[in-house]
C-alpha cells in the first residue's frame, strides 16, 4: 500500500532557520501533491502564525497546530477538533510559577497572546536573536498575561512557559509533571515549557 498522506512540521524541518520554505523543500511538496499524497501541516505554532509560503499552496488543506491542540480546514479556517486545557490545570501551572523569573504565552482560537515586555524585547527572555521578527509578528501583547490568562481559562488550547534556562526548564518541568496529571509537556526551543491538555474536548 502507497504512501497516501504526510504530516509536516514546520521550524527547522520543513522551513530552514530564517521560517522560509526553500526552493528545494517547495519542490519536494509539489511532486508528492502531484503524486496524490496530502500534505498536513503538523506545528506547534498556532493557526495565526502559519506562514504564507505554506498557506499559499492550495493543496495543503489541514493543520494540526498548537502542538496538537486545534485542528483546521486552511481553506475555511474552520477548527475541526480542538484540546482544550482543563482550568484546574491552569490553576495550578499559575500557582507554580508564581513569583518565579518566567512568563507566558497563550493560545486561543488559533492566536497568540504574550507579556508585551517580552514581545517587545524576546532576547530578554532568553529567546536567541534570529527569533525576534517571528515571536514579534505572531504575539498579540499583553500588558497582564497572568491575568489574562486567568480571564480566558476555559478558552486556552495550550500554554508556553517562558524560562530563563535549560536548568529553570528542567526544574519547572519535573514539578509540573509530576503534579498535574492532565498535561501534556514538551519542549522545542530551550526557553519554552510548551503545555497542552492530554485528552479531547469539544470545539
Amino acid at each position: 500500500m502507497g504512501i497516501t498522506a504526510v504530516a509536516l512540521d514546520l521550524d527547522q524541518t520543513t522551513l530552514n532557520r530564517q521560517g522560509r520554505l526553500c526552493e528545494r523543500n517547495r519542490r519536494a511538496i509539489e511532486y508528492a501533491i502531484q503524486k496524490g499524497i496530502h500534505i498536513i501541516v503538523a506545528s506547534g505554532r498556532p493557526l495565526s502564525s502559519l506562514p504564507a509560503e505554506i498557506r499559499n499552496i492550495r493543496e495543503i488543506r489541514y493543520a494540526i497546530t498548537s502542538n496538537g491542540a486545534a485542528i483546521y480546514d486552511l481553506h475555511t479556517e474552520e477548527c475541526l477538533k480542538q484540546y482544550k486545557m482543563t482550568e484546574s490545570s491552569i490553576d495550578a501551572i499559575l500557582r507554580y510559577t508564581e513569583g518565579l523569573d518566567v512568563t507566558y504565552e497563550a493560545f486561543i482560537g488559533g492566536k497568540a497572546y504574550a507579556q508585551k515586555v517580552y514581545v517587545d524585547d524576546p532576547v530578554r527572555f532568553g529567546a536567541t536573536p534570529r527569533a525576534i521578527p517571528y515571536i514579534q509578528s505572531t504575539r498579540e501583547p499583553i500588558e497582564d498575561i497572568r491575568n489574562f490568562i486567568k480571564e480566558n481559562q476555559c478558552k486556552i488550547e495550550s500554554i508556553d512557559i517562558v524560562v530563563k534556562g535549560e536548568e529553570q526548564k528542567l526544574r519547572l518541568w519535573r514539578i509540573l509533571e509530576d503534579n498535574i496529571k492532565d498535561v501534556y509537556i514538551t519542549s522545542s526551543v530551550t526557553q519554552l515549557l510548551e503545555i497542552s491538555y492530554k485528552g479531547l474536548r469539544n470545539c
